[in-house]
Parts: structure tokens; sequence; C-alpha cells
């Protein structure tokens, strides 16, 4: 037997032939948790577990809909409803099939840490400014694809996956008229490589500057001969220019009627959102440790925020069991997950082939192959995520098999022995024996 941990299976993708998945989900010996995502879902999801013997369920509320109203196609009507956690608790005690809270947690992928900051060229510079041209985005978007060889060297080495002091960096940015080379939103940093463009517009770029309530966009500038060249150098210099540039925000944010250009206040809400965000999370763990039901945890782009929280989930309810879904974060995020006992629910993502730009330790096959065997849930999020052999197509619980099948090659085990670790490890994490 294998238990697919996290599914959507009661969504509309599979209106049209119910009846065929649930019969190979027989077949493969499947079991699946449709997962509650608003309370609608939530709702639906229910009804869905009660009328299917193989389908057990969960209620909760997804961060995004908490700051946004992103729908995704298969989830119409989810915003239809308001978030209530009186609601939800109503749902989480209406049925015997409901093991878990969520998907519930952080996720600030669609929140904007400042406003795109315009360079207002003459206004701000004092010289006037030459845009690029028009269509930013889709320009962007064909640089990032085809980077010269110092900026794939920078960003390989220096800026991608938060290798910069743990900021992140975005490449070609737009930013009004302009696109910059590199740009860290949290430091309000542009670093600029010297090309063709920048010649024509060098004293722009060196003083470009937009004043936020006293704090400015600070640009660095690098040689592409320096990048090539002497990359250890412009390691040490970066490093160097980075802490003394998050030394300056400090100072200037603690000046009197200064605000921080991610205070919602004056640019757009983003800490307020996260605030949102913290404060459902925060009612659901309670709420799960209260019904003494399994977190089913979401996160993206949220992850020291989370540790926080799960943190103090741990030291106020030693004995709630956390579920990471879809877990796609760094290895030093595992292990302090791992620590405070929390299971990683690993996807069809981990038969995919890593970015190039991906850190060894940090590739997700590496990832489920040192999560400890006690500590490991496989899932499909279904329908989306197919794992290889069937990447592309819809996914369904019973391709949860693949997943199965590739960590067991990935840690020397048999189909057979991967697939009763991982029913174990469900059967405890959500308190049910799946029959």
């Amino acid at each position: 037997m294998l238990v697919d941990t996290h599914s959507h299976l009661h969504f509309a993708k599979f209106d049209e032939d119910r009846q065929a998945v649930h019969a190979r989900m027989a077949e493969f010996d499947v079991k699946n948790i449709t997962v509650g995502t608003a309370i609608t879902t939530s709702r639906d999801a229910i009804a869905y577990a009660d009328s299917h013997s193989d389908t057990w369920c969960s209620v909760g509320y997804h961060p995004e809909h908490v700051t946004s109203d992103y729908e995704d196609e298969d989830e119409k009507g989810a915003l239809s409803e308001p978030y209530d956690i009186k609601v939800l608790e109503e749902l989480a005690t209406s049925s015997p099939r409901v093991l878990a809270i969520g998907e519930c947690g952080l996720d600030y992928h669609r929140l904007t840490p400042s406003l795109s900051p315009p360079c207002q060229g003459e206004n701000v510079t004092g010289l006037p400014f030459i845009p690029y041209q028009e269509g930013l985005s889709d320009l962007s978007k064909d640089l990032r694809k085809n980077q010269t060889p110092a900026e794939k060297l920078i960003w390989k080495e220096l800026l991608s996956n938060k290798k910069s002091e743990g900021y992140k960096f975005t490449r070609q940015k737009p930013l009004d008229g302009y696109i910059a080379d590199f740009y860290c939103s949290e430091l309000l940093l542009v670093i600029e490589i010297d090309g063709g463009i920048h010649q024509i517009q060098k004293e722009q770029d060196e003083i470009r500057t937009l004043d936020l309530g006293g704090f400015i966009i600070q640009v660095i500038r690098y040689t592409n001969d320096q990048v090539l060249k002497n990359l250890d150098f412009v390691k040490v210099d970066l490093r160097k220019k980075i802490l003394t540039r998050k030394k300056e925000l400090q100072k200037i944010a603690l000046e009197p009627g200064v605000k921080s250009p991610h205070d919602k206040g004056d640019l757009g809400g983003y800490a307020k959102a996260k605030a949102s965000q913290q404060l459902v999370f925060g009612q659901q763990i309670e709420l799960a440790a209260k019904l003494d039901k399994a977190l089913i945890v979401h996160m993206r782009d949220a992850e020291e925020d989370m540790l926080t929280m799960i943190k103090n989930a741990r030291t106020n309810h030693p004995n709630l069991c956390i579920t990471m879904h879809s877990f796609t974060s760094t290895w030093k995020q595992a292990q302090a997950l791992l620590d405070l006992d929390c299971y990683i629910g690993i996807g069809g993502i981990v038969t995919f082939k890593p970015r190039k730009t991906t850190a060894e330790d940090d590739q997700l096959a590496n990832i489920a192959k040192n999560i400890p065997l006690d500590r490991l849930l496989i899932e499909t999020d279904c329908p989306w995520l197919a794992p290889v052999p069937v990447r592309g197509e819809r996914n369904e619980p019973t391709h949860v098999r693949h997943i199965a099948e590739f960590i067991a090659n990935l840690r020397g085990l048999s189909f057979e022995e991967i697939s009763k670790i991982t029913t174990e490890n469900a059967q405890e994490c959500f308190k049910c024996e799946f029959k």
C-alpha cells in the first residue's frame, strides 16, 4: 500500500474521469488525503472523502488566499466565502475523515517587498535619463536567457540561491525605464556589470538614486574583466559592500519619521501582508493542536519566518504532528525542520533534473536521500507536478508510486521497503490506519 499524503483530488481537473482514477488507485493499492485550501474547498474535500472509501481529507486556508485574489483555474470559487477560523473548526469536527488542518502556512511569492523603484531620470539624478525601450518585461526575459559570460559567472558563483549573505537577488529586473543586471529589493541594491548600454548611460548608473523616506537605491558596478579574471576580489568586495549597505539601512531606519521600504504603510503593505498570513497560520496551528490533528504546512519564499513560527509551535505544542508539504527548500532548512521533529513531504519535483545553479547539497534528490526514513512522507500534490515519467500530464494519486520508486533507488531500498516505511510514517503522522 502507498499513501499519497497530499492531493487535491476533489478539484475540477478530475471531474470527467473520477471513476477511472479511483479504479487505478484500487489497482495499485493507493490511499489518499485530499487537501482543502479555503473554506469552500475544505467543505468540498469533506464531502468527497465521506463518499470515497480510499480517500481522507484536511481542512485549511492557503496563505495566498489571505493576501491575494489568486485562484487556480481548477480552484474557482475558493474565495467566495471569507476566512473564518470558527467555520474551519466546525468543518474539522464534522467528519471522522478529516485528518489534518491545512494546507496552511506562509507564501510571500506574490507579495512585493517594495515597489519597483522608478529611476525618475532627471527628477532624481539631475541628468536626462535614456530608457532602454518600452516592453521591458519581455526584454528582461530575453536578457535573462542571454546573459553575458560575466553575468552568468557572477550569478552562478555569487548571487543565486541567496549566496550573498543570505540576500535574494533577481536577474535582469525591470525598474521603470531601466533594467538592472541584478537587483535586491530588500537592500534596494543594484549590481551592474559593464556592457554596451552601461557605457552609454555611465553617469546615470553611477549616481542613480531614489529617495524612499531616507532610503536610496545604491548601485555597485563591476567591469567584465573584474568578474571574469578576478572573481575572488569581486566576492570579497561585494560581501563587504553588502554588509555596509545592511548597516546603512538599519541606521536610516532608526531615524525619526523614516518608514521602511518594506513597511506596508508607504510601499504597498508588505509588512502588513506578512503579518496577516502569520496571523491566519498561527490560528490554524492552534486549531490543529486543539483538535489533536496533523498540520499540513505550505512554505514558499518565507523560510526564516516559517522556521520561527514552527519553533514556537513546537515549544507550545510538543506533540503536534507537522508535515512540510512539497518541500523544495535547502538542506539547511530541512535540517532545521527535522530538528523540530517535522515530517518532510517529497513530491514529483524530486524526479526532475535539478537546476545547474542549485548547490549539490540543496538538490532535492540529495535532500530526499538524506532525510531520516522515519520523517519521510510522499505526495503528488495532484493535479499538478506530475513526476517523471509522466511529467507534463495531469497528476493523480497513483503516480505516487513513481516518486516511491525514485526515492527507493536513491536510498538503495526496494519499492516494497519504501512503501512500507512511508505508509507507516503517514499512519503515525495522521493517526489513521488507511484501511
